[in-house]
């Protein structure tokens, strides 16, 4: 049977795992906003610190907005219109 300090030590919200959980973030986000900035063109930062309400309505402007570039995109290319591929992670071959 495990005592409770074994079992506190493996709990996800123990400071322990947090240490690991924010040290692999910091040793990886770089690379991650990298290849999310040149692959998908779509890597916004947002204020964490702000009211959920706050934050929800910040990304949904985001990705309403998001939406709005690929829809005109396509929409162009059905019109046989030339429009800018940039920032809607849209990748042309």
């Amino acid at each position: 049977m495990t005592s409770d300090k074994e079992r506190k030590s493996v709990l996800s919200c123990s400071e322990a795992i947090t240490v690991v959980r924010h040290s692999s973030y910091d040793e990886h986000i770089g690379q991650v906003r990298q290849w999310y900035e040149e692959e998908h063109q779509n890597w916004f930062a947002v204020d964490g610190q702000a009211s959920k309400w706050k934050l929800w309505n910040t990304v949904l402007d985001l990705a309403k907005d998001s939406v709005d570039k690929i829809q005109n995109y396509l929409n162009s290319n059905i019109a046989g219109t030339k429009h800018s591929a940039t920032n809607t992670a849209v990748i042309n071959n």
